[in-house]
């Protein structure tokens, strides 16, 4: 009965990886990154204004943009900060959170005790206007050195699980050629019993390319199971501390007490249109900014169906969510109206 569930989960595993979508949020690697104001944040409550790309100087910097704050990330924020702070001298890593009503931040910085900086976006739950941060992402990484992006990480669910890639590209930048894995640094955040924190077996490092590696796989998962099982039941105690929510979201999802509808459109898979985008949402935008990128899409586009499509398809996805301004959101439907697929 083990067996038959791990094979189960380890089946299901495969096919919701291979159906994942690539999901787009800030500049991408490659492109520049450009100044914005942040609020700094301590527990007794806000701090100064600042430019985190100035006050970097020549460092390389990584922006960690929070939408909002779930347990399950919990565990990559103090990973993502430790080395952070590790690395204070080679990197200038922040978080910096993106809400329109920014009065419990002081609460949740002095509960999540970071060692890095911490601050909101002045710019609201939109954040920096020409950033294009989308707001499924509850995380956003962006690493950058000499003014470009050299690493994006667009977390929808953020989990430990990301924090390899994560460290690896925070590491490259700083120069570290031996970064410690997740399991160290949690056990560096434990001090009182040196005892490693829970990381959550990995799906996506599942070898199952020989019928040995399968069976090996299974076991692993078979020993998950049970250290969730384990887990469940001490909570279950009638002694235990109740597992709360270390830090429950500013604001709730929408949808968060039922099924998630998707949003209509589509991330266009063009590189340069996805550019576009994230400047056609920009809230400086003057009217004739607007027109002026329509027009650049159009021609991107040319007699190419399938561009035009996906630049039709990523006006409604933007305007869904109300990115932009009132006349773009205007000027976006026009356009779609005139170029969509009937």
């Amino acid at each position: 009965m083990k067996i038959a569930l791990a094979i189960t989960i380890l089946a299901a595993a495969s096919l919701l990886a291979a159906d994942k979508e690539k999901v787009f949020s800030g500049p991408q690697p490659g492109e520049k990154i450009t100044s914005f104001e942040v609020q700094s944040l301590t527990a007794q409550g806000p701090g100064d204004k600042r430019d985190p790309i100035k006050a970097a100087g020549e460092r390389p910097v990584v922006l960690v943009f929070l939408h909002g704050l779930e347990r399950s990330m919990a565990q990559l924020m103090r990973v993502v900060d430790i080395y952070g702070a590790t690395q204070k001298a080679k990197l200038n890593t922040e978080f910096i959170f993106l809400m329109d009503d920014p009065i419990h931040l002081p609460r949740v910085v002095k509960s999540l005790k970071t060692r890095t900086r911490i601050g909101y976006s002045v710019d609201g739950i939109e954040g920096p206007g020409n950033y294009g941060l989308n707001k499924e992402c509850l995380m956003t990484l962006v690493l950058a050195k000499n003014g470009k992006v050299t690493a994006n990480f667009a977390l929808v669910q953020p989990g430990i699980a990301d924090a390899p890639g994560i460290i690896a590209a925070m590491a490259k930048l700083a120069g570290d050629k031996n970064p410690p894995d997740a399991r160290t640094l949690l056990v560096y955040n434990n001090p009182i019993n040196r005892r490693p924190m829970y990381v959550p077996l990995d799906l996506e490092k599942l070898d199952t390319s020989t019928d040995a590696a399968r069976k090996q796989a299974i076991q692993k998962l078979i020993a998950e199971v049970r250290k969730l099982r384990e887990q469940n039941s001490a909570n279950q105690r009638p002694n235990a501390q109740p597992n709360t929510r270390p830090n429950p979201r500013p604001k709730p999802r929408p949808n968060a007490g039922g099924p998630k509808k998707p949003l209509p459109g589509a991330v266009p898979t063009d590189a340069r249109m996805v550019g576009m985008l994230r400047q056609f949402i920009q809230k400086t935008n003057t009217d004739a900014d607007v027109d002026r990128v329509l027009a650049q899409m159009k021609t991107r586009a040319g007699d190419d169906a399938d561009l035009l499509q996906q630049a039709c398809d990523g006006l409604t996805r933007v305007i869904s969510v109300n990115y932009g301004t009132p006349y773009a959101q205007k000027a976006g439907r026009a356009f779609i109206g005139r170029h969509t697929k009937k």
